[in-house]
């Protein structure tokens, strides 16, 4: 089939779009946690919208110019929801769900950012929601759910004539519990930059796209949804829960459909590869032309595996393609050529400040950091490379990543610091430092000091507030333990005086409950908790973070984290005689749980365990008693005891 460019004035609006891609023969299909599939037409999609639009607009008074929320965790609803709101001119807010604090205090910030906002949810989150607004002394959003909101006539909803300059929907950001920033993202923004990833992917008229992304994410809604949308292909998409549940149904559906687009950051790869029993003997990935890999920082090593592991099932050496972006660019900043092998530098590790000049290295050199080539601007965008005056650097030098162009942001909604802060002459400053060599982009680090976990990206002073520890005896720093590593390790530090030192018996217990509240919280295991004297500052009385990761890689508090080590390997020697039920799930708590063995009394949370661990508990058991524990449970029992409990009352019932 042909491959051909598509121009961004192509269509005005995201509505002409669909109205257009209506009266063809694409679909969308998504595919559910027990392999199932379901697939929609794209006029579905436009009939199914403006019905759930019709019942908004005449049993619910939602207008044009009002903002929703979607707190939703069926990719369907979501899809409905959306397009809904772009037809009727209501300004669309995906809010990414769950049940975590985290997930609920963001959502109550995001919705406090309008005078009046309504949250579109089901009927168990909207519970949760309610019941943690009491508990914070929050005002809870006017809700609505899904059962409540009955489908109308899909001709009797008004649509809004909207323009390309006219807000579509806004993207707040992800992985922070502090207050969220919202990009404005335009029509225009929207399909000039969707126009600019199928070009810079080479789309043709046959390709398939399958995603695993978050609808929340701007992957997943901007990249793997309006995209292919634009360019008139199908596309298939599954729950991110489902991909952590069972990470073989991704690759599975990929080789059954005959899907030619992907996308995952490392997290994604690194996954996969680990749950992978046996090489599997069905697949066959001769398929797939591009895997866009971006999101994160973009692991040589692991790229390398993943290509040489699935190049077994015809997976071709030329799909990676590692490609850099951001939503307040809507989504692609910069991509490599397509097709082809993906590359990387290697510098030399000393000389990676801004301002410096890097010094390229052989691979092997053992000063060696290697960065993976992203490649050059995409359509209607510039990236430069600017000192901290705003200035233009030359190639190789390290400096601020800075974009402008009809695809950049306005703008952060109802935030005139951050935009302030955020541009410059004209130019936006994307808060990663980079080079160019050649003309290609090279990220060497993330602004400050965000840390990377599981494809997201979270602020050290939003886990400290967590903590439940005053200003400033907290402090979080993510570390990169190996030049392989492809996330950080989460590593707390404790201010503490010195004769408390002594006393690690009782900073055990503190750190065992900091553990809890940021894991309950945020879904994150730490990965360690430590006590220091000292709290290295700036002479302005920052935070000097670097200087204390930097201490923990060089092995300084070694020696402490493994006296804390053992007194946690005693505490937890204790016996353990359970009855059938609880040794089962202890078992199944041992295998999936790698990095901490759980007495039948050890709380979940108290442990540090992660909600992806959990979430693959949970399929275990799943397997074995199906339909009598939902994820949730884990909150309201959270020990194997409890759990064990409480799985067999739903047995007997």
């Amino acid at each position: 089939m042909s491959q051909h460019r598509i121009s961004p004035d192509a269509f005005q609006t995201l509505t002409e779009m669909l109205d257009q891609r209506a009266s063809g023969k694409h679909t969308l299909t998504y595919v559910a946690h027990d392999g199932s599939e379901t697939t929609w037409a794209y006029a579905d999609i436009r009939e199914r919208a403006l019905a759930l639009l019709a019942g908004l607009q005449q049993e619910h008074g939602l207008k044009a110019g009002d903002p929703l929320v979607f707190f939703l965790e069926d990719n369907l609803a979501f899809i409905e929801a959306f397009w809904a709101c772009l037809y009727g001119g209501v300004i669309a807010v995906p809010v990414s769900s769950g049940p975590t604090t985290e997930h609920l205090n963001k959502l109550l910030k995001v919705s406090q950012q309008f005078q009046q906002a309504t949250v579109y949810t089901h009927d168990a989150l909207a519970e949760r929601l309610t019941a943690h607004a009491e508990k914070t002394d929050s005002k809870a959003p006017h809700v609505l759910t899904l059962e409540q909101v009955a489908r109308g006539d899909s001709k009797a909803a008004t649509i809004t004539q909207v323009k390309g300059d006219d807000l579509a929907f806004i993207q707040f950001s992800s992985g922070s519990t502090s207050d969220p920033k919202g990009v404005v993202l335009t029509h225009r923004n929207l399909i000039i930059n969707s126009a600019a990833i199928a070009n810079g992917g080479l789309y043709r008229d046959d390709d398939i796209t399958f995603s695993w992304m978050p609808l929340t994410h701007d992957m997943g809604l901007i990249g793997f949804h309006i995209t292919p949308m634009l360019r008139g292909v199908s596309q298939i998409n599954m729950r991110a829960e489902t991909f952590s549940r069972q990470p073989h149904l991704w690759l599975d559906k990929v080789s059954e459909h005959r899907a030619s687009v992907l996308c995952s950051p490392n997290f994604g790869f690194k996954h996969y590869l680990k749950r992978l029993d046996s090489e599997p003997t069905h697949l066959d990935l001769s398929c797939v032309r591009v895997i866009y890999n971006g999101a994160e920082p973009i692991s040589v090593p692991l790229c390398q595996e993943f290509l040489q592991r699935m190049g077994q099932h015809g997976l071709k050496d030329t799909s990676m393609f590692t490609v850099y972006g951001l939503a307040e660019a809507t989504l692609a900043a910069t991509f490599p050529e397509a097709e082809t092998p993906f590359t990387w530098l290697s510098v030399d590790r000393q000389q990676l400040k801004p301002d410096d000049t890097v010094a390229l290295l052989d691979d092997n050199d053992a000063n060696a950091l290697h960065f993976v080539c992203v490649g050059s601007a995409v359509d209607d965008i510039e990236v430069n490379i600017q000192d901290d005056k705003g200035e233009p650097l030359d190639e190789r030098r390290i400096g601020s990543i800075c974009i402008q162009g009809p695809t950049v942001t306005s703008g952060y909604f109802n935030n005139d610091a951050a935009n302030a802060a955020a541009f410059q002459n004209g130019w936006f400053n994307t808060g990663d430092l980079g080079f160019m060599h050649q003309g290609q982009l090279y990220i060497t680090g993330r602004a400050k000091d965000i840390i990377f976990s599981n494809g997201l990206n979270y602020y050290p002073h939003d886990l400290e507030d967590l903590s439940g520890l005053e200003l400033g005896k907290m402090v979080f720093v993510g570390v990169r333990e190996g030049d392989d590593a492809v996330e950080d390790s989460i590593i707390g530090f404790v201010h503490v005086k010195k004769d408390q030192m002594e006393d690690l018996k009782a900073f055990s217990e503190q750190a065992s409950a900091i553990r809890r509240r940021v894991n309950e919280a945020s879904g994150l295991s730490v990965d360690a908790i430590l006590p220091t004297p000292v709290v290295p500052r700036t002479t302005s009385g920052k935070v000097q973070r670097a200087r204390l990761g930097q201490a923990y890689l060089n092995g300084d508090f070694s020696h402490i984290e493994q006296q804390l080590a053992q007194l946690n390997n005693a505490s937890s020697e204790t016996s353990d005689d359970g009855n059938a039920l609880e040794n089962e799930v202890k078992a199944i708590c041992d295998e999936v749980i790698e990095e901490t063995k759980l007495s039948l009394d050890d709380n979940f949370f108290d442990s540090g365990i992660s909600s992806l661990s959990l979430a693959q508990v949970h399929e275990e058991i799943d397997e074995r008693y199906p339909d009598k524990l939902e994820i949730t449970d884990f909150f309201d029992h959270p020990s194997i005891r409890e759990v064990a409990a409480y799985l067999q009352s739903q047995l007997e019932n």
